[in-house]
């Protein structure tokens, strides 16, 4: 389950480095 949440948490860091790229 922590592999689950790991996982998501990295998700979560790479969408948000997409979202700052898209904006800035």
């Amino acid at each position: 389950k922590a592999k689950e949440s790991g996982g998501f948490k990295f998700h979560l860091f790479r969408l948000g480095i997409v979202i700052v790229w898209a904006c800035c």
